[in-house]
């Protein structure tokens, strides 16, 4: 039987985002501790609908998308960035919406943690030690 652990705190994973010397405030950047269900559902979305632009040029945005179709769906997503107060812009092209977060950090811990695209995209393994109602969430 697996522990409950509902009430982990997610900060202790944002001890894990780099700190990139480099690191300059940009749209919808922060270093701050956020709440553990929004965080993790932020995780599921990405990993099931999400990205990282990747691009050899440094002038490229550090962006991380979401990409959504269906309505109701996409709802949720921009009311999951918004509770983590995040900000976004949106791209909307041929009925798919593209939500467009730029922050350095945030990027680099999806890589190193969940992937870069579709063929590298997973979840990171301590998140499968979560209880069960938190499972939900990511999931």
């Amino acid at each position: 039987m697996r522990a409950s652990h509902d009430n982990f705190d997610i900060r202790k994973f944002f001890d894990d985002l780099p700190k990139d010397p480099a690191c300059r405030i940009e749209r919808g950047h922060i270093h701050a501790s956020t709440n553990a269900d929004d965080w993790l559902e932020f995780v599921g979305y990405f990993v099931s609908d999400g990205g990282l632009l990747v691009a050899d040029r440094p002038t490229t945005p550090y962006w991380v998308y979401l990409h959504q179709s269906k309505p109701e769906t996409l709802a949720r997503m921009r009311a999951c960035l918004d509770r983590l107060g995040w900000r976004y812009s949106l791209d909307i092209q041929n009925g798919c919406t593209r939500m467009l977060i730029s922050n350095r950090c945030l990027r680099a811990w999806l890589a190193a943690n969940c992937g870069i695209d579709t063929y590298t995209r997973r979840l990171p393994w301590k998140y499968l030690h979560l209880g069960d109602r938190q499972l939900t969430i990511l999931f």
